[in-house]
């Protein structure tokens, strides 16, 4: 009998090993390298959480853009400004023509009035001798006529006294303009003098500064006129003197008080066009200037001091007035407002009675030419042309700017630049002026 060999003998299948239909063998979780399980997490809903916070995330800086852009467009609207150029109706006119003004103008004549400005300024030198001298103190005061509405004439020489009992006088007679009512009050009339003291000696001179009460005229003491006159000091009386006082060489004295005089007319013409009043014209060739050498002085340290005064007197003339007699045919736009002359200071003056003129003297009639171009220039109500743009759209300004006669041409800038319609305060609403 054959005898099996044990590798022909096959082993029954282990139940164990059997699957069983249905079920399926859990899957064993890795193990690290120690053996422990490693632990881990399903990626898919981890991905749609991150999706949903992205979505979130997008909408919140959506929402902050949407806030930033608002919020720009009100601070847009907030400071919204416009700025309007503008170019007046102007016209250039050549003058040349003579013209007549007088110092107490009738209605309808041009007139004038005097600025004056006195200056004194001295330098101490080394003396080459001595003297003496006898010199009276001089100074300028405003005589008042609250008397009568009818000019008053005071005779050459009328006396004038200070609280001190100091004696001046006049030195040619003078018309003192009557009083005049304006506005239910009565104004009195009053005119510039010079003064001289009787007496020579410092105890004459007096400055505006310690000025104290009036002048009176003693003529008239007892008298209605007496209360009625008065003068008031308008600049210092100086150059009362009586001494023995050095002196130096006579042409170091005159070099001195030359340059001296060129000074002090530098520094008052400058001051008398930096005082000037707004609203009138002064000529360089209508000024006129007086010298006067007042006696030395002793100094303290030994010196003799030269002292030069100079007097200034300058012409002025309202500016519409001779605007309107320089463009006659303007004359009631000038004096409206509604016209402006450019260049009226910039003629050329020319006195043509130079030896009958005097800007110093109480009356007078100045016959003068001017020469030159000129530039009229139409005005507008700026006030009332922002009033009438604010708040309209661009597109009404031609309408606006049709009721503005003067007004030749007008540019237009508007900020934020696509706003399409002016700021409704007017306030933000700039107006240029040009006149080219």
């Amino acid at each position: 009998m054959e005898r099996k060999l044990v590798q022909d003998l096959v082993p029954p299948k282990s139940i164990r090993n059997i699957p069983v239909s249905g079920t399926k063998k859990p899957a064993r979780p890795p193990r690290s390298e120690s053996g422990r399980p490693v632990s881990f997490k399903r990626t898919q809903p981890l991905l749609n959480k991150e999706k949903i916070q992205r979505r979130s995330h997008a909408g919140v800086w959506f929402v902050a853009l949407v806030c930033v852009l608002v919020f720009a467009f009100s601070v847009t609207l907030l400071f919204a400004k416009a700025e309007v150029h503008v170019t007046p109706v102007q016209g250039i006119v050549a003058v040349d023509s003579t013209y007549t003004a007088k110092k107490a103008p009738l209605q309808g004549e041009l007139g004038y009035t005097v600025m004056s400005l006195n200056k004194e300024t001295e330098e101490a030198l080394t003396p080459t001798g001595k003297e003496k001298i006898e010199s009276k103190a001089k100074g300028t005061i405003i005589i008042y006529n609250s008397f009568s509405e009818v000019p008053q004439v005071l005779a050459k020489n009328t006396r004038f006294e200070n609280t001190k009992g100091n004696i001046y006088r006049i030195g040619d007679a003078v018309s003192v303009p009557g009083r005049k009512k304006v506005n239910s009050q009565m104004i009195p009339g009053s005119v510039e003098v010079v003064i001289t003291a009787d007496l020579s000696g410092e105890s004459s001179n007096m400055l505006l500064k310690d000025l104290a009460g009036d002048f009176r005229i003693p003529g008239f003491k007892g008298g209605p006129k007496f209360e009625a006159f008065y003068g008031r000091l308008k600049t210092d009386i100086r150059g009362g003197a009586s001494g023995t006082v050095g002196t130096v060489d006579e042409k170091t004295a005159t070099e001195t008080r030359m340059r001296m005089r060129t000074m002090l007319k530098d520094e008052l013409v400058k001051e008398a066009f930096a005082e000037k009043p707004s609203g009138v014209v002064l000529y360089d060739s209508a000024l006129l200037i007086e010298y006067e050498s007042l006696p030395n002085k002793n100094t303290t340290d030994g010196k003799v001091a030269i002292v030069e005064k100079a007097t200034l007197y300058g012409t002025l003339f309202d500016q519409k007035e001779l605007a309107s007699r320089v463009l006659p045919d303007e004359t009631a736009a000038i004096k409206k407002g509604e016209t402006v002359v450019h260049g009226l200071d910039e003629l050329v003056l020319d006195i043509k009675n130079k030896k009958d003129f005097s800007p110093k003297t109480s009356t007078g009639t100045l016959i003068f030419s001017l020469k030159g171009p000129l530039k009229s220039v139409a005005m507008f109500d700026e006030h009332k042309l922002k009033q009438d743009l604010a708040g309209k759209p661009t597109s009404r300004i031609p309408v606006v700017l049709s009721a503005y006669q003067g007004i030749k041409t007008a540019d237009v800038i508007i900020r934020p630049f696509w706003k399409r319609s002016f700021p409704g305060d007017p306030e933000k609403i700039t107006i240029q002026t040009t006149v080219k």
